[in-house]
């Protein structure tokens, strides 16, 4: 999910229409997909829902920080553009989001 969401998210502004190339339960998209999908698909490969959604919580808690470290360290290193600021602030919005969503369940 990281990487589909990566690839899109600084060049479109219709994110919830954008495909994934690998579904959660049974959408592809990522206006669609919902804790409950997680769920399910945990179910279908004999893993605890819970654990599922904890861990895709703690995932999203702790990804804009993450993100923004990787940021620096490559400024560090003189890897610079636009689009890795950009790429961070909305990977950054994008995982509050999810984390709000799965904290909730």
């Amino acid at each position: 999910r990281l990487y589909d969401i990566a690839s899109f998210l600084p060049y479109t502004t219709r994110r919830k229409d954008c495909r994934f190339a690998m579904k959660v339960g049974s959408y592809y998209k990522d206006g669609q997909i919902q804790p409950k999908h997680f769920e399910k698909t945990a179910r279908l490969c004999e893993f605890p829902a819970h654990e599922v959604i904890k861990m895709v919580g703690d995932m999203a808690s702790a990804l804009p920080d993450l993100a923004h470290a990787v940021l620096q360290e490559m400024k560090q290193q003189g890897v610079a553009h636009p689009v890795l600021d950009q790429l961070t602030d909305l990977l950054g919005q994008r995982a509050s989001q999810i984390s709000g969503a799965f904290m909730r369940q």
